[in-house]
């Protein structure tokens, strides 16, 4: 004679193998038991008994393993993504920065030399030094932003 079947058994199973194949986070298994139990209630209401409901739904919601590879993947990607945006963030302040300090080396000198009409040797060397902080920090900026 064959046992009778016990849904909150199997589903305790069900869950013991989904953690044992990977799927840890508490918030992912907690939605996986929810949709399990919602797909078991509505075959069983289209006239499938206990046991066959929980076989299909447990089959479409797929194994373990896989379930825990596909939950792996948004989380690395998502990190790896904010690490890219916190990368690009630096290099558009270091590039801001540099430009911002080469635009202070390079105004006194030019309203000099529209007030006076002429540099001396320390304005030359100030107005060279900022459009050299300018054109390195356009250059790195545009440069990191671009590259993948």
């Amino acid at each position: 004679m064959h046992a009778m079947f016990d849904l909150e058994k199997a589903i305790a199973e069900w869950r013991r193998q989904m953690l044992a194949a990977g799927v840890e986070s508490p918030v992912p298994l907690e939605e996986l038991e929810g949709h399990l139990r919602e797909d078991v209630e509505q075959r069983m209401r289209l006239g499938l008994n206990q046991q066959t409901a929980f076989d299909r739904a447990a089959y479409e919601i797929g194994a373990g393993g896989e379930l825990a590879h596909e939950f792996g993947k948004c989380p690395k990607n998502i990190n790896k993504l904010i690490n890219i945006m916190k990368q690009k963030l630096i290099y558009v302040t270091v590039a801001f920065v540099l430009v911002a300090v080469g635009a202070a080396f390079i105004m006194p000198a030019i309203a000099k030399w529209q007030h006076v009409g002429m540099l001396a040797g320390m304005d030359i060397v100030l107005l060279l030094l900022g459009t050299v902080l300018c054109a390195f920090g356009v250059e790195h900026g545009v440069r990191r932003l671009l590259r993948r």
